[in-house]
């Protein structure tokens, strides 16, 4: 994730870091709040680079805010919790008889003892 070169993550970093250079430009006071918007993009912007292995303080600093301003704001998103409710699947899925899966999330959460069918449902409800 370089800030030269092609590409939807550099074009989308630059548009990020553009929105975040005019707020605090145009800002009135040191704890005026940045819009919901720019947090949003900057949050996904992170977790994208996050998930090609570039760290949040490196993401940051290419976005021009301090590395505990993005924290803060990834943890907030990612401590919200979702309800989710689980149906039974239809019909069995074929495959050996204890065909469970663990996942674990790049935040470090651990699923496990759902089948692939239980799990697929779980994570559509997350979505």
């Amino acid at each position: 994730m370089a800030p030269e070169g092609g590409g939807v993550m550099n074009s989308s970093l630059r548009s990020v870091r553009k929105a975040i250079q005019q707020h605090i430009k145009d800002r009135s006071g040191p704890a005026r709040r940045y819009p919901r918007a720019v947090r949003q993009a900057a949050v996904a912007l992170a977790h994208r680079a996050r998930r090609e292995g570039v760290a949040w303080r490196r993401t940051a600093r290419q976005l021009g805010l301090q590395p505990a301003t993005l924290e803060r704001w990834v943890s907030r998103r990612a401590g919200r919790l979702v309800p989710v409710t689980l149906s039974p699947a239809p019909a069995a899925t074929p495959g050996p008889p204890d065909s469970r899966v663990v996942l674990v999330t790049p935040q470090g959460y651990r699923v496990e003892g759902l089948d692939a069918g239980e799990l697929a449902l779980l994570l559509r409800a997350l979505s």
